[in-house]
């Protein structure tokens, strides 16, 4: 699923791909590019990271009869890991999620789950 994040450093949003969606946060895959607008350059070496706060965007695809549900929210990096010379995972915890957007995500994830 396509996710736009931004930092308070940097307000330009940088286009990532979720792998990994909950009513808690999510993870995303990135390159060095993104890295580098995102985090300080004192915290990019991979692995937990400290007080790195981001914007989040991304649209929920459309549940039974719902339409699509544009979420935005604040999120907390809370690690990242390298795979490869450009290619990062990036987990974030949701900060500041309402209510309605968690229950359309948590919506969306038992639809999934239904379809296996």
């Amino acid at each position: 699923m396509a996710c736009e994040v931004g930092s308070d450093a940097s307000r330009e949003l940088q286009s990532v791909r979720i792998l990994n969606l909950s009513t808690g946060g999510l993870k995303f895959r990135c390159g060095m590019q993104v890295i580098n607008s995102i985090l300080p350059e004192d915290q990019r070496t991979p692995g937990q990271i400290l007080d790195v706060d981001l914007d989040i965007a991304f649209d929920l695809p459309p549940v039974d009869d719902a339409p699509t549900l544009p979420v935005r929210a604040r999120a907390r990096v809370i690690h990242s890991e390298r795979l490869a010379q450009d290619e990062f995972h990036v987990g974030v915890q949701f900060m500041d999620l309402e209510r309605s957007l968690s229950g359309a995500i948590e919506s969306y994830i038992n639809v999934l789950l239904e379809q296996e």
